[in-house]
């Protein structure tokens, strides 16, 4: 995650390329508006629109073809846009609907058109048997409506939608206006969207609670001349409101290498952040394929397909680090060539994503087994050497954190109950004490059989949204010994336990 002032503000077949011309009206003769939709088995890698494509004569070769099935689902959309406009004229009455935001969510088809702040999503919801509700959150959204609901209520930042009685999953389609911000809230004015933890609702209607979890496609319309677009076009594994995401500018691809197992990973790079002779130049990362294939040898094979990128996005002088929106993770322009910062965000693969948290009380399940697994994936690409400065350097943050007020619970019983970012827990304390917590586990248990047991956690829960109590009791299972004593003392006590 990204650390500003100490806080977090924040299968097969190889992908194919489809190329196919926009169809926007008006573009000059001779030139033409391109999209790239990259695509893989399980996850489509990127989807990336370019607007700026070298120019083709009117009847040469090269033009793309404009009956692929991305054209047409396009076209498609467009069209449910201006149903839902005139859908708007027939909604009007005043109706009660009871609140439910617990009605899960399977799966989510997204278009945004960045030319006007429109958006519509097509969401799949959980079937309401008896009939029922569904709520969303909609706090940064307006000029709302819904098509697939006999009645829907917009009441301040949230959308309450009845459901229809019916054993089938209903699909309900939103329309909307959203904004852009000059802060890390939603879709920055600088480039790219940052919704964690709760600012989903700023770019679409969402639960942000992190326990949910669904399937989704993004389509992007209406690019700046030059601009690329870059996003995960369609993630089949379930994922949290937060890990939607996208990055604008003039970006290129650039291959880092492969894993072991054969995943690519590569990074999306500006102009100005390649070397003289317009190539990749970032020395810092070259051992990450080697960490990410420990990542995959220890925790199971890398869960959203083939291919696995970082794309540089600018925050602005104040932040370094990342935001785990797989398989595309965000990184600030200054910790581009961090390995660490790759390690880290890599790990959210597998904790975070691939395996969810119940609450935000549990984002040590996240963030601090992250920090663990960054320093051991390091260890792997670099030697064990690395290990002892970083875990001393973790020590030195919690005790210089020990009676401030940046002292806080990092893992506490309630459910969705605090705030994560004010609450302190968000911070660098829980990804510090965190991983301390499991270097004293495996201490005590040793490092391999820790591994082993952090393997069998993910296959066990990868998928689902789970506590930070879970991990303990496989850990328990695993190696014969009970964690819940180190737990207490790293987790769920403030102060530093290392203090004479």
């Amino acid at each position: 995650m990204v650390q500003v002032a100490d806080s977090k503000t924040a299968e097969p077949p190889r992908y194919r390329v489809v190329a196919r011309t926009s169809s926007r009206a008006g573009l000059p003769s001779g030139s033409h508006d391109c999209a790239w939709m990259v695509r893989a088995a399980m996850v489509a890698f990127a989807g990336v629109v370019m607007l700026a494509c070298s120019p083709t004569p009117d009847g040469a070769a090269g033009a793309a073809d404009t009956s692929t099935a991305d054209t047409l689902a396009a076209d498609t959309l467009a069209a449910d846009t201006l149903a839902a406009d005139t859908f708007a004229a027939d909604t009007g009455a005043t109706i009660n609907i009871t609140p439910n935001l617990s009605h899960d969510l399977i799966r989510l088809d997204l278009t945004l058109d960045l030319s006007t702040n429109k958006g519509v999503a097509h969401w799949k919801v959980m079937p309401a048997f008896t009939g029922g509700s569904v709520t969303f959150e909609v706090g940064g959204l307006s000029d709302i409506t819904v098509l697939g609901s006999p009645s829907y209520q917009h009441s301040g930042k949230l959308l309450h939608v009845s459901l229809p009685a019916t054993d089938f999953t209903p699909s309900l389609m939103i329309s909307y206006t959203f904004k852009r911000y000059d802060a890390m809230i939603g879709l920055m004015n600088a480039g790219s969207s940052v919704t964690w933890p709760r600012h989903c609702s700023n770019l679409f209607p969402c639960h942000s609670a992190p326990s949910e979890g669904f399937s989704y496609t993004l389509k992007v319309k209406g690019l700046a001349k030059g601009d690329v677009a870059v996003f995960a076009s369609e993630v089949t594994a379930r994922v949290p409101s937060y890990a939607v995401a996208l990055a604008i500018g003039a970006y290129s691809y650039h291959k880092v290498g492969e894993t072991q197992s054969g995943l690519e990973l590569g990074v999306w790079l500006r102009p100005d952040q390649l070397g003289t002779d317009g190539k990749l130049d970032l020395p810092g990362i070259v051992d990450w394929p080697k960490a990410v294939s420990w990542l995959e040898a220890t925790l199971g094979p890398y869960p959203y397909g083939k291919q696995l990128a970082a794309v540089t996005v600018p925050w602005g002088p104040m932040a370094y680090g990342g935001l785990e929106m797989h398989p595309i993770y965000h990184v600030s322009d200054l910790a581009i060539g961090d390995l660490a910062v790759h390690c880290h965000e890599s790990a959210h693969g597998w904790f975070g994503n691939g395996v969810r948290i119940a609450c935000w009380e549990d984002l040590v399940l996240s963030e601090g087994v992250a920090d663990y697994l960054m320093v051991r994936a390091m260890a792997a690409a670099k030697g064990e050497q690395v290990m002892q400065p970083m875990f001393a350097a973790m020590e030195k943050s919690v005790a210089a954190k020990a009676g401030t007020q940046k002292d806080v619970v990092v893992w506490q019983s309630t459910c969705d109950e605090i705030d994560v970012e004010a609450s302190g827990v968000s911070a660098k304390i829980t990804y510090h004490k965190g991983a301390l917590f499991l270097r004293a586990v495996a201490q005590q248990v040793g490092v391999a059989k820790l591994d082993a047991a952090l393997g069998v956690f993910v296959k066990t829960h990868l998928g689902n949204a789970v506590r930070f109590s879970a991990l303990l009791d496989v850990i328990a299972a695993e190696t014969g010994f009970d964690p819940k004593p180190l737990a207490k003392t790293w987790l769920q006590s403030k102060g530093d336990p290392l203090a004479p």
